[in-house]
């Protein structure tokens, strides 16, 4: 038995030791205007980061030697598991998460410590003692609530293995992404407390605050993508987004600090919208707290669980309370502080950006209701109730129609006053175009949905507003030599990138309104040799074949199917886990630019009354399902052009 744990166990016990130790000799020389003993609490930083670095390595090589003395591995790893599988198993549980949650905290803020000659020394140590708060909380947390490091005393010959819908691909970068966007965000909160701490709220904190902001924001629309897209292949229902709690706790804290970034760009311009802002701020790593509770406190059902487990749960709801209670007794104390008014008129951009913050946060608490209401009616009437899709579709759907009519005039709109007729006179031609085009998509696909009319509308409008927005900006740049290109293109990245996001959210809105509407299903019961037609495609089932692999058994179906654009083969499949006792479904997709042809195996069925056998086989055509994967790569590709922008000089007063 190695004692590659121990050390690994001893190293983040010692990581929480010096990050509570952090806190006190910062706070201290603070307090007294002892410099050096800030000074030494700053270096403590990477030691901590390599602390909980050796504790992470440990864990993962004991997943990777297949080491079952080690609680973990045995419960969600497996001998005869693909090396990939054995290295997600790590984060495939509630303790191995949390593990990779505190760990992710460490790269972070050793990159704060890197870029500490940016901020004022005094400043630097407001953040860290926040930052100390956060992490000696989910280290103790860790330590005592989910320790990873328990070994069993008689290792059993083989593990459990991970749970088969988790092994897959996507799933070994779908969690990693969303806990870089999760953690991310407490450098968002860190630098709202190191704020208020210090009194001095401004357009320079507004330009150290948006990069990590946006980087978190960037991580999350990745992570959230990832799932998305492997919920859609993977779980066999043919969804992209079925509203399960999980699901809405990572949407939420993106809807936060997308409202954040919007707030941070008014801040920066005009040097207002400071307590907002810093509010946006505690909601946003807030509600990506609740995220983490909602996961692994068993308190709401969703097939995306880590823990069933109540009185870890309350554990986590302390560190919520702990750390939303300080923040926010620090902002209702200096509220005045940051209270100012600006000039600027009813129709600006001001306003626009204020408008679209309200409709962002409105729509991130009408999802946290829906994803907590059932706990409480549980709790208090002692009934259990369910809030599914229709509940948050119905709910959401005006909030996303009106920020899709408004995302081209509001960026289009000037600064401090703008006037209606000649901003409407610059969209007038995308307003013809995106009408003009929603009824022809109508007309082509004989459905006058007002979903699909709605959906291509916005995706054309907000599209052509964009690209008409960025025209608008650079037509009249001079560009006489390549050098002054590159520096033009450098000064105006925010703006470009802006616009490309705009864009993946128009290409997002139609192909979620198109599939809506545009999907058709088939169920149907198969022997060899059937066959049958759905949408123009000729689907002959060729029967079932039984294979063997190396850690599980695969029946798997062949279907010969000819369309207009060729004759091709699907081959989806149903698994039978052995070491779980599991039986999963893995679909086939033949993809088309404009559809997808998405197959799925049932069950076998053998009637007591009848000597015939059958399978059941499930067909759909997806009309324009992957714009919503190409929507969400530009809306992501736009926040990474965005975040490499040129620094600000702050020498001049902010105008007001």
């Amino acid at each position: 038995m190695s004692s590659t744990i121990e050390i690994g166990h001893f190293c983040v016990i010692l990581a929480l030791i010096l990050s509570i130790s952090q806190l006190l000799i910062i706070s201290l020389g603070n307090l007294k205007g002892w410099v050096e003993w800030i000074s030494i609490g700053i270096f403590i930083t990477p030691i901590v980061s390599f602390l909980v670095l050796m504790g992470l390595l440990s864990i993962l090589f004991a997943f990777i030697r297949s080491d079952f003395s080690l609680m973990l591995v045995a419960q969600h790893s497996h001998s005869l598991k693909p090396m990939l599988y054995k290295i997600t198993g790590l984060w495939g549980n509630h303790e191995g998460s949390m593990m990779l949650w505190v760990f992710i905290m460490s790269p972070f803020s050793l990159l704060l410590f890197l870029l500490r000659h940016q901020y004022p020394v005094k400043f630097f140590s407001y953040l860290l003692i926040s930052q100390s708060i956060i992490v000696s909380a989910f280290l103790y947390y860790l330590i005592f609530a989910s320790n990873p490091f328990v070994r069993i005393l008689t290792p059993p010959p083989d593990g459990l293995g991970l749970n088969p819908v988790l092994q897959d691909p996507a799933l070994a970068f779908h969690p990693p992404m969303l806990y870089l966007g999760y953690v991310g965000l407490c450098i968002s909160y860190s630098f709202a407390v190191a704020g208020m701490i210090e009194g001095k709220v401004d357009s320079r904190w507004a330009s150290w605050v948006r990069p990590w902001t946006l980087l978190s924001w960037i991580f999350l629309t990745i992570g959230i993508s990832l799932g998305s897209w492997w919920a859609y292949y993977e779980l066999g229902w043919g969804g992209f987004w079925f509203w399960d709690p999980v699901e809405n706790s990572s949407l939420m804290p993106w809807l936060a600090a997308t409202a954040l970034l919007h707030s941070l760009n008014v801040l920066l311009k005009r040097n207002f919208l400071k307590s907002w802002t810093l509010l946006l701020a505690l909601f946003a790593f807030t509600f990506s707290l609740i995220g983490t509770f909602i996961v692994r406190s068993g308190i709401i059902a969703s097939v995306h669980a880590f823990a069933v487990d109540p009185e870890r749960g309350i554990y986590l709801l302390l560190i919520i309370l702990l750390l939303f209670s300080f923040a926010f007794v620090l902002y209702i104390y200096r509220f005045k502080n940051f209270s100012g008014n600006a000039v600027f008129g009813i129709y600006s951009r001001e306003s626009g950006l204020i408008f679209n913050n309200l409709l962002l946060t409105v729509s991130a608490l009408v999802i946290f209701l829906g994803t907590i209401w059932p706990f409480i009616i549980e709790v208090f009437l002692g009934e259990q109730i369910s809030v599914g899709p229709p509940y948050f579709n119905l709910s959401l759907a005006p909030f996303a129609f009106i920020m899709g009519i408004f995302l081209p005039l509001g960026a289009s709109i000037k600064w401090r006053r703008d006037f209606v007729l000649p901003s409407i006179h610059r969209l007038q031609i995308a307003f013809y175009i995106s009408v003009a085009t929603a009824a022809v998509i109508v007309f082509i696909f004989k459905n006058p949905s007002f979903l699909l009319f709605t959906g291509g509308a916005l995706c054309v409008w907000i599209i052509i507003g964009s690209i008409t927005d960025l025209w608008s900006r650079f037509k009249n740049i001079n560009l006489p030599s390549k050098m002054s290109s590159s520096i033009t293109f450098i000064l105006t990245r925010t703006e470009f990138g802006k616009n490309i996001s705009h864009m993946g959210v128009g290409l997002l809105i139609f192909g979620i309104a198109a599939v809506s509407t545009l999907e058709k299903e088939i169920i149907k019961e198969v022997q060899v040799g059937d066959r049958f037609i759905l949408e123009g495609y000729e689907i002959t089932f060729n029967g079932v074949k039984r294979e063997a692999r190396s850690n599980y058994i695969s029946d798997v179906a062949s279907l010969s199917i000819n369309g207009e654009a060729g004759t091709f083969a699907l081959f989806p499949e149903k698994r039978f886990y052995s070491s779980q006792e599991t039986v999963t479904s893995e679909v086939a997709i033949k993809k088309y630019i404009s559809q997808d042809v998405y197959a799925v195996l049932g069950d076998f069925r053998k009637p007591k009354d009848s000597s015939e056998n059958y399978w059941v086989l499930r067909i759909y055509i997806k009309p324009f399902i992957n714009f919503i994967w190409f929507g969400s790569f530009f809306v992501a590709l736009g926040g990474f052009i965005s975040l490499f922008t040129k620094k600000r000089n702050f020498s001049k007063n902010v105008e007001i």
